[in-house]
C-alpha cells in the first residue's frame, strides 16, 4: 500500500490573488493623515498670527492712549505754570496799556473839546454881560454905554442888545476882552483867563 503525503491532499493557495481590503489603503490613510496634520498646523498658525496681531494692536492702542493722556496732562501742567509765572506780569502789562489808552483818550478828547469849551466861555460871558447892560439901561436909560472889544463879540452883543442899540456905541479893539463903560463904571469880561485855564487843564 502506497502512503501519500498529507501535502498532496492540501490545496495550494500561493497562487491565489487575494482581493484588496475594502476602504482606503494604508498609503491613502497615511496621506490623508499627513494632509490633516498640515491643515491643522496651518490653521493653528493663522489663528496664532491673528491672535498675535490683535494683541499687538491692542497694546499699540493702549500705548497711544497713555501717551495722549500724558501729553494732555503735561500741557495742562505747563499752561498752569505759565499762568502762575506770567499772570502777574501780564496783568500789570494790561493795566499799564489800559492806563495809556485812558490817558490818550482823555488827551484826544481834551484837544477836541478845547475849542468848544473856549467858545462856551465866550458865549456865557456875552450872555452875562448882556444881562448886566440891560440892568444898567433899565436903571439909567441915558447912561451912555460905550463897548469895545473883538469885532465878532461886539456883533454878537449888538444882536443881543438890538432893542437898546441907540443907547450904546461899539468900538472894535485888539483886546481879547469886551469892556463896557457906563458912566464911571467899567465892566470887563475874563474870557482870556478862562481860556488859559482850559488850555492848562487840557495840557
Amino acid at each position: 500500500m502506497n502512503v501519500m503525503p498529507v501535502a498532496h491532499f492540501l490545496k495550494d493557495f500561493s497562487d491565489v490573488s487575494l482581493p484588496p481590503p475594502p476602504g482606503p489603503s494604508l498609503e491613502e490613510l497615511a496621506e490623508e493623515r499627513a494632509q490633516a496634520v498640515e491643515a491643522a498646523r496651518a490653521e493653528g498658525h493663522e489663528a496664532g498670527r491673528a491672535e498675535g496681531l490683535a494683541e499687538a494692536r491692542a497694546e499699540t492702542e493702549a500705548l497711544l492712549a497713555q501717551q495722549e493722556a500724558d501729553f494732555v496732562r503735561r500741557l495742562a501742567e505747563a499752561r498752569q505754570a505759565w499762568v502762575e509765572q506770567e499772570g502777574s506780569a501780564l496783568a500789570a502789562s494790561i493795566g499799564k496799556a489800559l492806563t495809556r489808552i485812558h490817558d490818550d483818550v482823555l488827551n484826544a478828547t481834551a484837544d477836541v473839546l478845547k475849542p468848544f469849551l473856549v467858545e462856551a466861555v465866550r458865549q456865557r460871558a456875552l450872555a452875562e454881560l448882556s444881562r448886566t447892560i440891560e440892568d444898567i439901561l433899565k436903571r439909567e436909560p441915558d447912561a451912555g454905554i460905550a463897548i469895545s472889544g473883538p469885532e465878532d463879540l461886539l456883533k454878537a452883543l449888538e444882536v443881543q442888545l438890538s432893542d437898546h442899540a441907540g443907547a450904546m456905541t461899539f468900538t472894535p479893539s485888539s483886546s481879547p476882552e469886551v469892556e463896557v463903560k457906563a458912566g464911571h463904571a467899567l465892566l470887563s469880561t475874563r474870557i482870556s483867563a478862562w481860556a488859559d485855564r482850559i488850555h492848562e487843564a487840557a495840557a
